[in-house]
């Protein structure tokens, strides 16, 4: 049986690497540097996979996994991204590489994790 920690880990890495070459090569980044960019995006999406592992394993359906990342990709992408008055730290804060959501996401870790004794 695999542990909750180990679904987390794996499912984050996978979905991480998944995206290294298109934030690499194909232009997937924000204007900050693209290292920045790996370093938070990791970061955040390593934390999310634990919320999202939390959500699958809770509701017995991938279908709240792909709804959650559907969700981020319009809102943070196509509602957020776009109402964002662009300054010199912006790209650092905000998008899908910046800091706010890297603060969000691991918070959000915080309590799957502290709630995952109930899956």
């Amino acid at each position: 049986m695999v542990s909750f920690r180990q679904v987390g880990l794996l499912s984050g890495s996978v979905w991480v690497l998944f995206h290294v070459p298109a934030i690499v090569v194909a232009g997937y980044h924000s204007r900050a540097p693209i290292w920045f960019g790996l370093v938070v995006f990791a970061i955040s999406f390593m934390a999310i996979s634990f919320v999202l592992a939390w959500l699958r394993l809770k509701s017995g359906s991938v279908w709240t996994a792909v709804l959650f990342h559907a969700s981020h990709n319009l809102f943070v992408q196509d509602v957020f991204d776009p109402l964002t008055r662009s300054g010199p730290a912006t790209q650092y804060v905000t998008t899908e590489f910046g800091l706010g959501l890297a603060f969000v996401y691991s918070a959000a870790a915080i309590i799957a994790w502290r709630y995952r004794k109930g899956l």
